[in-house]
């Protein structure tokens, strides 16, 4: 009766391409990409059903688990205070953190895809960043925890401690550079502030 339903329901219908789940077991399934349609008479009665199949677990399996690395990596970047980014070989970028958008001033971090360093940072600093991104992509080389200063074009300064790698493609080909910032002006100032004390310390009265 239930395969009698089925094929009623197919005469209804013109088409059925769906994929399908199967339970091999209790710890293991299958996916079928299951194409039918209606076989009719010169009359236009529906006689039958044909159809064709084929399995698809292993693409099933593949986009569960990329599905799965493209949300660990969306909660990575919007809860780590640190900045993160991920730009092309123009170093236009192409993924920011939330952290970071909010330091652009931006309310979607899709807002800076496609724009430049320029775009936010003084014209030194753009520069200085340039230089190192072409430097990473030609020699494949990374910048390790390189303290920075950073201006910006609203006349805001700050102090970052940065590293920034070549990213490369399944063929090992450099496509871009990507990077984290973290902010550490407080500690910069708490720095000079000491350093301010102890030359003072050392001043006879």
């Amino acid at each position: 009766h239930k395969e009698y339903r089925r094929q009623r329901q197919m005469c209804i219908r013109d088409r059925l391409d769906t994929v399908e789940e199967h339970v091999v077991s209790e710890v293991e399934k299958s996916w079928v990409h299951v194409v039918k349609t209606p076989i009719r008479d010169e009359t236009g009665r529906c006689t039958g059903v044909q159809g064709i199949f084929w399995d698809v677990t292993q693409q099933r399996e593949t986009e569960t688990a990329l599905a799965h690395e493209r949300d660990l990596l969306r909660t990575l970047l919007d809860s780590i205070p640190d900045r993160i980014y991920f730009k092309d070989r123009d170093s236009r970028f192409l993924m920011i953190s939330r952290a970071m958008a909010d330091d652009f001033g931006l309310d979607d971090p899709g807002g800076a895809v496609g724009k430049k360093d320029a775009d936010f940072f003084s014209e030194e600093h753009a520069r200085l960043a340039l230089e190192d991104e072409r430097d990473i992509l030609e020699t494949g080389e990374g910048i390790i925890g390189k303290t920075e200063k950073e201006t910006w074009n609203d006349d805001r300064e700050g102090w970052v401690l940065t590293t920034k790698m070549p990213m490369r493609n399944a063929d090992g080909e450099i496509v871009g550079t990507f990077g984290i910032s973290k902010d550490i002006t407080d500690l910069k100032a708490a720095e000079a502030e000491l350093a301010e004390a102890r030359a003072l310390s050392l001043i006879p009265i």
